[in-house]
């Protein structure tokens, strides 16, 4: 069995230590220094290890008289109090008193000016002093395993840390303010009873390693805290912008009230405030209503027998000859529209000219069978002032006297023919349909100012699709092809697979947004294309927002449906 050197002695390492200006003793299991004859000069130390001994205090002289030393390592060993004279240690940097029974560090401790790195793991520390802002140049702090529940205030004074190992501790939060530790890049918070980081936590750009686990942490949840610091970071940025947004919002709520509440009074020297009692309003002024006129059928002797019981309302001669062979023209039309408004809102079913001179007279040279409301009626049936058609031998809507058919209409003073228009401009109906007040058939709303063509084309789109899909659509197409679901299949009934892919309504989301609509749109043209609708046959996707560009889809219609087995019926349609 091979025998090693002999250990060097205590004695000969304080020998060496003195040429080559470190002491190591350790693991010797010394309670004390040993002492010298003459003592040992302490002051030419640069370095000196004294750990895994039972030391239970740094000894004296080198606290007295080790002023050049730079590292001093005393962990593991049973010292539970630092001297009050260290301070006087001013060129130390390194500082390890790991695995000591520390409880409190003293003041005097944060006045080494050169310390860059200490070391206080595994002691019984329940927190850090205030003072500790003061070591401007420490690089390093390792606090692990201790009981410390709290940060110091001026922890984010260290300017110049790097890493900060805070691990099982007592510790429930960070401070807000650590964000101002601009050059950490290490933070070591795992296994403490933390909750919540601070939303300041996500400023920290230098950070590059950050350690939180093992903690209670509610807010960000574990789960995020689980991905790593980058999810952290941006789970802090949400949470940050929808606070300042909510803050923003509740400034100015509380500014309004201050702009308010700080609004001088008025001149009268009254708050705004306080309301002050109004004046009793005045009672309404009765208006005199007209007694109503008694209205006789049209005809010669009527005319006459109105004109006598009128009298003094009788129309002057100038004004009566004025009538002898009018014409309607477009400035009567304009006028007379411009008056309509008031008539109806008014609820008088009369023109000023039937007012003055009676229903039953109208000027030579008219002709009959007009309205004057907007719009004019079949050659059988009589247009009504109020909005509306009253069937033949009915009574008309001003005069409460029936009216035959082809004679005058009830307001206008005269009527016009079938198919044209009537004395205010207004849209003719066919005599198969009833006149609507609103200027157009009610039967054909949606199709109103298009040619019979445009009507046709339309309608034959309306067929086709509902022919091939078994579908039956809205009056309005605009609604029911705007999304180009339904042409889409038209287009997969024409080739199965044509457009592989079509974006249809759920019942989540009951309409397509307009990308979705001008999708399906493109894929039903692209496969027109691809089934051999020539291109000048192929409409644009904007046609079916547009009412009077409708005909250009039954083109493209009539086109694809050329491509697929029609049925004999059509066939012989088409023929």
């Amino acid at each position: 069995m091979a025998v090693g050197p002999p250990a060097r002695t205590t004695d000969k390492v304080l020998e060496e230590s003195q040429l080559t200006g470190e002491l190591r003793l350790s693991g010797r299991g010394l309670k004390e220094m040993p002492g010298m004859v003459p003592p040992f000069p302490y002051e030419d130390l640069l370095v000196a290890d004294l750990s895994k001994n039972r030391l239970s205090e740094i000894p004296p002289g080198l606290v007295e008289n080790g002023r050049s030393l730079e590292e001093l390592d005393v962990h593991h060993n049973c010292i539970r109090g630092i001297p009050e004279r260290i301070h006087q240690l001013r060129n130390l940097t390194i500082l390890n008193l790991s695995r000591n029974q520390l409880t409190f560090l003293p003041p005097a401790l944060c006045a080494l000016p050169r310390l860059e790195v200490l070391i206080v793991s595994y002691n019984k520390l329940v927190s850090l002093p205030e003072e500790i802002g003061q070591l401007t140049h420490l690089t390093e702090l390792d606090s692990r395993c201790n009981e410390i529940n709290q940060l110091p205030v001026t922890l984010k004074r260290l300017e110049s840390l790097v890493s900060l190992s805070l691990r099982r501790n007592s510790l429930q939060r960070l401070p807000d303010d650590i964000h101002c530790l601009l050059g950490l890049r290490v933070l070591d918070v795992a296994e403490n009873q933390i909750k919540a980081l601070p939303l300041q936590l996500r400023l920290m750009s230098s950070l590059e390693k950050l350690i939180v686990t093992c903690n209670p942490l509610e807010f960000p949840p574990a789960t995020v805290c689980a991905r790593g610091r980058l999810h952290i970071y941006k789970f802090l940025e949400i949470k940050a912008v929808r606070g300042e947004q909510e803050e923003r919002h509740r400034r100015g709520a509380s500014d309004e009230l201050e702009l308010r509440s700080a609004r001088p009074p008025p001149v009268g020297g009254n708050d705004v405030r306080t309301p002050q009692p109004r004046a009793p309003a005045p009672p309404p002024v009765p208006v005199p209503t007209p007694a109503p006129v008694p209205v006789t059928p049209a005809g010669p002797e009527s005319r006459t027998s109105i004109v006598s019981q009128r009298g003094s309302h009788a129309p002057p001669k100038h004004e009566a000859a004025a009538y002898s062979g009018y014409e309607p023209d477009r400035s009567s039309q304009v006028v007379m529209r411009r008056f309509e408004p008031a008539r109806s809102a008014s609820g008088l079913n009369h023109t000023p000219s039937s007012r003055h001179y009676g229903l039953g007279t109208k000027p030579s040279g008219v002709p009959s069978s007009g309205t004057s409301s907007g719009y004019s009626s079949s050659s059988s049936q009589q247009g009504a002032a109020g909005g509306y058609t009253s069937p033949p031998s009915q009574q008309g809507a001003t005069g409460g006297y029936t009216s035959p058919p082809s004679h005058q209409g009830a307001t206008g003073g005269y009527s016009s023919p079938p198919g044209h228009q009537g004395a205010s401009g207004g849209y003719s109906s066919p005599p198969s349909h009833q006149s609507a007040s609103s200027g157009y058939s009610s039967s054909s709303g949606h199709q109103a100012g298009l040619s019979a063509r445009e009507k046709e084309a339309i309608e034959r789109l309306r067929q086709n699709i509902e022919g091939r899909l078994h579908v039956s659509l809205p009056d309005d197409l605009r609604s029911a092809l705007g999304d180009g679901v339904v042409l889409c299949h038209l287009a997969n009934h024409v080739r199965p697979r044509a457009v592989s892919s079509i974006h249809v309504p759920s019942p989540a989301v009951p309409k397509l947004n307009e990308a979705k609509c001008r999708r399906n749109l493109q894929n039903f043209l692209e496969a027109c294309r691809r089934i051999g609708v020539e291109e000048e046959h192929l409409c644009a996707p904007t046609d079916v927002n547009q009412l009077h560009t409708l005909p250009r889809i039954s083109i493209t219609v009539d086109r694809l449906l050329r491509f697929a087995a029609q049925p004999p019926q059509q066939l012989q349609s088409n023929v």
